[in-house]
């Protein structure tokens, strides 16, 4: 699989290759890789994430498999202070708005009555996007909470009627990273880099 330089590498950690075949395109989302996967003149293809990338644009990748892109999985930062977790909240939106994240999130602040931890900020996004929210929390240094949980079954209890909502909010997202849905997918398919 030949693959282009990339010129930023900074940018790509975290996206993916779709290798098409004959040819192979840098820079999707994990979303845009379901989009791919599920239509039928793409679905034989292989998608791999970029896990790394030197200075010199040399990738570094790693088979990827698992594409639901509807699935939604949250991180929850439990605090037992109510002032702490609205800091927590603030800090993510003060983080998203100067630096924001690689894909679609919501962030949330609720309350939960009969747990000693019962003040939660949490970030809900799609499953397949997992990795880039992690990676966008450790980048921008984001270390709230005093236990920290997540995958799809701390979204349904974070969206559950026993979570009474504070606040919430869509986080700001980069741009270019936004899903072009499949129209936009097919329209660039012919350019190496996607981003």
């Amino acid at each position: 699989m030949k693959l282009p330089r990339v010129h930023q590498p900074d940018r790509y950690p975290g996206l993916y290759v779709f290798d098409f075949g004959e040819y192979a395109n840098v820079g999707y989302t994990a979303s845009e890789i379901a989009m791919l996967l599920a239509h039928a003149d793409y679905c034989d293809g292989q998608a791999y994430e970029i896990c790394r990338v030197d200075e010199d644009g040399s990738l570094y990748l790693q088979g990827a498999t698992t594409f639901a892109s509807q699935a939604e999985e949250a991180m929850a930062f439990l605090r037992s202070d109510s002032e702490k977790a609205q800091l927590d909240y603030q800090s993510i939106v003060s983080k998203a708005e100067s630096e924001p994240l690689p894909c679609r999130a919501e962030l949330v602040l609720t309350r939960v009555y009969d747990y000693q931890l019962s003040h939660v900020t949490a970030i809900i996004y799609k499953a397949v996007d997992a990795v880039m929210v992690s990676r966008w929390l450790v980048r921008t240094g984001f270390g709230g909470g005093d236990e920290v949980v997540c995958g799809a079954d701390v979204r349904a209890q974070v969206m559950s009627a026993q979570h009474i909502r504070i606040a919430s909010r869509t986080l700001p997202v980069i741009s270019s990273y936004l899903d072009r849905g499949i129209a936009g997918l097919i329209e660039c398919i012919d350019q190496p880099l996607q981003r």
